[in-house]
């Protein structure tokens, strides 16, 4: 009922069974017709209340009866009720025998008159109330949200997404980005130890002023506790075991990563669809879900670009040009894609994971106060625009500009 599904009334056990083959929800009382009103318990009616009920009576007298009495006793408290008579019906025949002589799904939805597809008109389309998206963290992050992480390995991705997780699930600021309260968050780990998925987020933990409340704990699905592995997110059986655990307190999902949590042909677009259909059903739920990938050796997320169709918000971490590996997890963080917001409005910034308060915290700066703090410093050390170009990753006049701007503000060693 909740899903705006049809909810068809038979006569006895053997026709649910009959249209459950087909797809279809079914339903009947106990002992056959009801012929009597006396015979429809109330408690029947309180569990079709606000649905869309097709009755199909068996072809006989006592089968019409029982349509009636339904419908009676539903009607007023059920959104619709419609009683089908099944062409062809031989006499005493019922829905089963109509299956049996190539009655469809398809021709039952006609003669009810409940199309799987529903249309708006223009004008209704206009006025229809829509759950209105929220923002869960300020610029780039709504409720219904569908986005992309991607990075290559070993850039500080997993760091990356516990600080945004806590950050979500305490409504507080992370890398400049505010949350706007505190939400539910289920996080999905496909890869690694419990033990080392523990150490990490008892780290980031520990550098959040304060104590973090029990009601702000995110919630954590890890491998290790399973006691056999999780099942591919490419199967329906995967699929439904993780919405088991997507209850309706969960306002974001993050899926780390899909390498491991999906699996299956990166490239075949075709594959994906049934995994791009489930993330709409959870969007339709209001739930934001964060997917985490790996880049490929061109820099895009790796795989299939069928993947960022239906997404609202892409986003790539990447180690800057003068990167040192003894920085540990310092990366860029690119907007690739966002639906939400202008391109003006979420500044390119540099991270940098640090010990902070005995635990791990991002510290972060944009982008551009990184270039000119790289100009400054290789400037100092003698090197010629030219090679400062090269060094940062801009073009020469890009330096130039900027060498001219540090020089107005005395920054620079005089030369």
């Amino acid at each position: 009922i909740q899903d705006g599904r049809v909810v068809y009334v038979v006569v006895g056990e053997k026709d649910v069974q009959t249209l459950e083959t087909l797809g279809l929800v079914a339903t009947c009382c106990m002992g056959g017709a009801c012929e009597k009103s006396s015979k429809w318990l109330p408690e029947w009616t309180e569990s079709l209340v606000g649905g869309k009920v097709a009755i199909l009576p068996d072809n006989d007298a006592p089968g019409r009866n029982h349509a009636s009495v339904v419908r009676e006793a539903i009607t007023g408290v059920v959104e619709s009720v419609k009683v089908v008579e099944l062409p062809g019906l031989p006499l005493k025949g019922d829905v089963s025998d109509w299956v049996a002589n190539g009655g469809s799904r398809e021709a039952l939805e006609r003669l009810v008159g409940m199309r799987r597809i529903k249309t708006l008109d223009l004008s209704e389309l206009i006025m229809y109330e829509f759950p209105p998206k929220t923002h869960i963290m300020e610029p780039w992050l709504y409720s219904q949200d569908l986005v992309l992480v991607h990075a290559s390995r070993g850039i500080g991705k997993t760091y990356f997404l516990i600080g945004l997780t806590m950050a979500l699930a305490t409504g507080t600021e992370f890398l400049g980005w505010q949350g706007a309260e505190p939400v539910k968050v289920l996080y999905v780990d496909g890869e690694m130890p419990g033990v080392s998925l523990q150490k990490r987020f008892a780290e980031v933990i520990e550098a959040i002023p304060g104590s973090v409340s029990i009601g702000a704990m995110p919630k954590i699905v890890t491998p290790d506790i399973q006691g056999r592995p999780l099942r591919s997110l490419s199967t329906s059986e995967g699929r439904s075991d993780l919405l088991e655990v997507i209850t309706d307190d969960v306002n974001v999902v993050i899926l780390d990563n899909l390498a491991c949590l999906y699996g299956g042909n990166e490239n075949d677009a075709e594959a994906w669809d049934a995994m791009q259909s489930f993330l709409l059903l959870l969007r339709t739920r209001g739930i934001a879900v964060i997917l985490v990938h790996h880049s490929g050796k061109s820099g895009q997320q790796r795989g299939t670009s069928h993947r960022e169709d239906i997404l609202d918000t892409v986003i790539q971490l990447r180690k800057p040009g003068d990167y040192n590996p003894a920085d540990g997890a310092r990366f860029e963080i690119h907007f690739e894609k966002s639906r939400n917001i202008e391109g003006h409005a979420v500044p390119q910034i540099e991270a940098r994971l640090d010990r902070i308060n005995g635990g791990l915290a991002f510290t972060w700066q944009t982008i551009s106060d990184s270039i000119m703090q790289q100009i400054v410093t290789l400037y100092n050390e003698g090197m010629t625009q030219r090679d400062i170009a090269e060094e940062v990753g801009i073009n020469k006049s890009n330096v130039n500009r900027r060498i001219k701007e540090l020089r107005k503000a005395n920054i620079l060693d005089a030369k």
